[in-house]
């Protein structure tokens, strides 16, 4: 069952799936997505890991960071620090949850990089998955620049800054749009300084690295992500896989075997106890936090199916101008390209 709900964070809420397992629930995991345009890309593939995981018995949480997805803000005033500090929140949300059992994080690309961070500053879980780890906050800044490059060739013939152009206007304080996704001085300058750490308070004691590349071969980041998870002492399995990078394309892709493969990983994990973990375990006892009024999750029911949505009420007691349906396109989701769905319902909630 999938339970739509907003997690408690500092200064506020974001939006969260809740993957809930039929059987008892033997632990949980906090799934980290990537962002800009590859957040919507690998949307599918992050439901059905989810819902896969929650069939072996684990709480999943899949998250969207404040200013990303469903959550409230604009992603122009994020920042590295507020998502990271959203990890750590709904991680230790989702510990409480779990009854003393164990709790692990998954990372997609440059949510890996987050997972590593909130690592560092401190939080503690058990197991770590990464699916092709983007590890330098410099490196995706640069990748999205290219990316903005490419589409101007493409639609206007030529672009019209250069890519030192644009560094510099970051630098003077400019923001930077990065298809539809506004990089700001602060992010800019704190996404330069993602890295690998010096090392982690509290290292989980196993770690699942998963290059994916067309050859079948593993990445350079991914190597350079077990090599240091090795030298700080935790048990790796790294394993690369022949497969299309989902996130940067439109269509579809099937991850089942994939999915399969962690999932298998995560079952068999040997069982531990998380000494930090306090509350319930039966789903009739686990309360739920409460969503903005404002932006009311829904269940559709059509047949035996259940279609999530999500209602923008507008502000006030006055009776709504009108109603307006969102309907995404192939392969799409409902937060549009570019985030641009959830931007317009929130523009015409507040017109009424």
């Amino acid at each position: 069952m999938d339970h739509q709900l907003h997690i408690p964070v500092e200064g506020g809420a974001c939006f969260a799936v809740l993957h809930e397992p039929a059987s008892p629930c033997r632990g949980g995991i906090l799934l980290c997505g990537p962002l800009f345009e590859e957040h919507k890309t690998s949307q599918r593939a992050m439901v059905e890991l989810g819902r896969s995981l929650a069939a072996t018995g684990y709480r999943a949480l899949r998250l969207d960071y404040t200013g990303c997805g469903d959550s409230p803000g604009d992603f122009a005033d994020a920042t590295v620090t507020r998502w990271v500090a959203d990890i750590t929140m709904a991680a230790t949300w989702l510990s409480g949850r779990v009854g003393g059992g164990p709790v692990g994080m998954f990372g997609l690309r440059f949510g890996a990089a987050l997972a590593i961070q909130a690592l560092a500053a401190g939080l503690e879980v058990q197991w770590l998955a990464l699916w092709e780890p983007m590890l330098s906050g410099e490196a995706m800044v640069q990748e999205e620049l290219r990316k903005k490059l490419m589409k101007e060739m493409l639609t206007f013939g030529g672009s019209r800054q250069s890519r030192e152009q644009l560094l510099a206007g970051l630098d003077r304080g400019d923001r930077l749009d990065a298809d539809g996704y506004a990089i700001s001085p602060d992010l800019y300058r704190q996404l330069r300084q993602v890295g690998l750490p010096a090392a982690c308070p509290v290292l989980p004691g196993r770690v699942l690295i998963t290059s994916l590349t067309p050859g079948g071969s593993a990445s350079r980041t991914a190597v350079e992500a077990g090599d240091w998870f090795e030298s700080q002492g935790a048990a790796v399995t790294a394993r690369a896989v022949r497969h299309q990078p989902f996130w940067k394309l439109i269509g579809s892709v099937d991850c089942r075997e994939l999915i399969a493969d962690t999932r298998d990983w995560v079952a068999a994990l040997p069982p531990t106890t998380n000494a930090a973990a306090v509350g319930p375990t039966a789903e009739d006892e686990l309360p739920l936090p409460v969503a903005d009024p404002g932006e009311e999750p829904l269940a559709l029911r059509v047949g035996d199916q259940s279609l999530l949505a999500v209602l923008h009420r507008p502000a006030g007691d006055g009776t709504p101008k009108a109603g307006i349906v969102f309907c995404h396109g192939w392969s799409g989701s409902r937060l549009g390209p570019h985030r641009m769905f959830v931007k317009m319902a929130r523009r015409l909630a507040a017109q009424g």
